[in-house]
């Protein structure tokens, strides 16, 4: 049958088969022909019986291959050039002018969305710096927050209930985030409260799907798939709207009357003045209630899937270690007045802080750190001279249990990290919030996590509230907690299975104490 005997709706989907595989027969000679591989880089295939996903494979055979120099690997269509762990420090002071990372999130894993931000935009200096500064100025109220998370998520428990442990883990931590940011009222609210959790898994299930399509059609398949995040986005800044507007209409009419320096200080009892600190901070261009609401909800995304990933893994460790969690009740104990808190960056809380460390080395996070998509030409020590709009990374794959690093690797050693903090001129090193290569899940040099001394506040104060009132185990029969690799060299939490919650009867801090 020749073509034009064929039927309207058979031409059409033949002309658009013709079309597709033009396409994508012009993108593969562009994708070959921009190969970095012309630069003499050397590509690392999957090993012969190893899942394309299987990274710590991979980068041990490019590792084998070409000891102490850079070679690549292909992740959703892009090259990524992989550097050795031994570059660590020369990658990360890379000036943002010339290697960024909101750069590699927009373009590998948002499609072209904007949706992070710049690397330096005043929220992420005002979360870095503003912040950070008034922790200890809400750790109580972060407590009492973290009481009213639980109670909704776990309800009273007065004997052993089942729960879906990530999503209720989630739950606890954005919860008392979203009460110090967005405050009391909009923070309890079911409907910001839900919008703030869905949030993170549209846009991670945007990143997969998108992935999975060719790079030439994904400018369209990445407008479609992000819809509901989309749709969530507006959402949430329709609900922020009034609480942006009071806070705007509060700092334009205090600059009149007060010095802006004391517009920014924060108070026990009201939310975090992010309004005011990003104000201060904004270009004029910037100073409207789009842009405070754009941040708000960057925020909450930013403080919610990382944070209850971590979260997730530190519970996967306690929950089978009763002793511990004893140990770790016993400190906790001993620091609180009255049922409360002291008010500071929970500082004191040293074996805590040496469990969450230990639990961060035991479960890290991915296999790579430092991703970079550089905005001009960089040549480094190692390697050819890469180009504007390389993708680049540090195989970190190999720190959590280098032997180099430390002692008995292949041990879960909760105390570790208090006792190298107790040899002399350690006191203030190998902290769950510290930056170096031996802890590479925050990144480091100026691009570094700017919300984790935040992250770890909630960490310990929510982690404080459940382990002084509840106690937790895997059921009778329970799925052992596991963690699977993900597309990108991350790992992810298994989404499905239990954790028990009950009550304790003994010492619990009573609601009316707080």
């Amino acid at each position: 049958m020749a073509v034009a005997d064929l039927p309207p709706i058979a031409k059409f989907i033949a002309s658009a088969l013709a079309v597709l595989i033009t396409a994508l027969a012009i993108d593969e000679f562009r994708i070959r022909r921009q190969s970095l591989r012309n630069l003499g880089l050397l590509f690392v295939r999957p090993p012969k019986g190893v899942g394309k996903w299987d990274y710590a494979s991979i980068l041990d055979d490019g590792a084998r291959k070409h000891p102490d120099a850079p070679f690549l690997i292909s992740y959703s269509g892009f090259e990524y050039v992989v550097f050795p762990q031994s570059m660590w420090d020369e990658v990360k002071r890379l000036p943002q002018s010339k290697a960024s990372t909101m750069e590699f999130f927009k373009h590998v894993f948002f499609g072209g969305w904007n949706f992070l931000g710049t690397d330096i935009s005043a929220l992420h200096k005002s979360i870095g710096t503003d912040l950070t500064r008034a922790i200890p100025t809400r750790t109580r109220a972060h407590f009492e927050s973290a009481r009213f998370a639980s109670g909704v998520a776990l309800g009273a428990c007065a004997e052993w209930k089942s729960f879906k442990m990530y999503w209720t883990l989630q739950d606890v931590v954005s919860t008392t985030n979203a009460i110090g940011l967005v405050g009391e009222e909009l923070g309890r609210n079911p409907r910001w409260r839900s919008a703030v959790q869905q949030f993170p898994m549209t846009i991670v299930l945007g990143i997969m799907i998108s992935g999975w399509a060719p790079r030439v059609l994904r400018p369209v398949v990445t407008w479609f798939i992000f819809l509901p995040a989309w749709a969530l986005y507006w959402w949430m800044r329709f609900l922020l709207r009034p609480m942006v507007t009071k806070d705007i209409r509060e700092y334009e009419a205090a600059v009149k009357e007060t010095d802006k320096s004391q517009l920014g200080h924060a108070s026990p009892d009201k939310k975090f003045p992010m309004t005011a600190w990003l104000m201060a901070r904004y270009r004029p261009e910037e100073r409207n209630a789009q842009q405070v609401a754009h941040d708000f909800i960057v925020a909450s995304f930013e403080s919610t899937a990382s944070t209850s990933g971590t979260f997730y893994f530190i519970m996967a460790e306690l929950v089978t270690r009763p002793e511990l969690c004893d140990e770790l009740r016993e400190e906790i104990l001993q620091i609180m007045v009255d049922g409360k808190l002291p008010r500071t960056n929970l500082a004191e809380l040293r074996k805590l802080d040496s469990v969450m460390r230990e639990c961060s080395r035991w479960n890290p996070f991915g296999h790579m750190a430092l991703f970079r998509r550089l905005r001009a030409p960089v040549q480094l020590s190692v390697g050819p001279e890469l180009p504007a709009g390389t993708v680049m990374s540090v195989d970190i794959h190999k720190v959590p249990k280098s032997e180099a690093l430390w002692s008995d690797p292949d041990t879960f050693d909760p105390m570790r990290f208090l006792k190298l903090r107790q040899l002399p001129g350690r006191e203030d090193r190998h902290q769950f919030t510290s930056l170096g290569a031996d802890t590479p899940g925050w990144g480091d040099g100026p691009q570094a996590c700017p919300g984790r001394a935040f992250a770890g506040n909630t960490l310990k104060v929510v982690l404080a509230y459940l382990l002084v009132n509840y106690e937790f185990r895997i059921p009778e029969g329970g799925d052992r907690l596991k963690r699977y690799s993900m597309p990108n060299g991350s790992f992810r939490p298994d989404m499905g299975v239990r954790i028990e919650f009950r009550k304790r009867q003994r010492r619990a801090i009573s609601d009316e104490s707080l």
